[in-house]
């Protein structure tokens, strides 16, 4: 398994509180770090690999909530390395979001916020300045066709 961050799968005792602290795992209740951590351990990572791998909304609760510092989202990173160097499709939300980083520069579109009277604001309306747009796209977009490439 490709070493990403600090998992320590050998760590995991299957206590769940990787789990019970997950974003993904209180909307879709198949999905379950520590069940990814547990075939990792028992160096069965390959029965990981599937459609929910890339559910992980990499908010890094599981980590922040784990007792034996296990890191379940860096393995679930590690796996989805893995999955797509073994040939799985890249996720076409995941490939939509880069495209749209390469060409701005940022990962979503700027919007206007709603207070809680429901009225809306802009930055500019806020007394802030507008967010750079385009600066570092030509950076990114290097980049990429490098990662695309196989060059870093």
């Amino acid at each position: 398994m490709l070493k990403v961050g600090f998992e320590k799968p050998e760590k995991c005792y299957q206590c769940g509180r990787c789990t019970s602290g997950c974003t993904v795992a209180k909307v879709l209740k198949d999905y379950r770090p520590n069940r990814m951590v547990g075939f990792v351990r028992h160096g069965m990572g390959k029965k990981a690999i599937n459609e929910s791998l890339w559910y992980c909304a990499r908010c890094l609760k599981c980590v922040e909530y784990c007792p034996q510092k296990v890191a379940p989202a860096d393995v679930v990173l590690s796996l989805q390395h893995q999955a797509v160097s073994g040939g799985a499709p890249f996720p076409e939300a995941y490939r939509a979001m880069v495209e749209k980083i390469s060409e701005t520069g940022l990962a979503f579109q700027q919007m206007e916020v709603t207070d809680r009277d429901f009225e809306t604001w802009s930055r500019g309306s806020a007394g802030l300045p507008p967010v750079p747009v385009g600066g570092r796209a030509a950076r990114i977009a290097k980049i990429v066709s490098m990662i695309e490439k196989g060059e870093l």
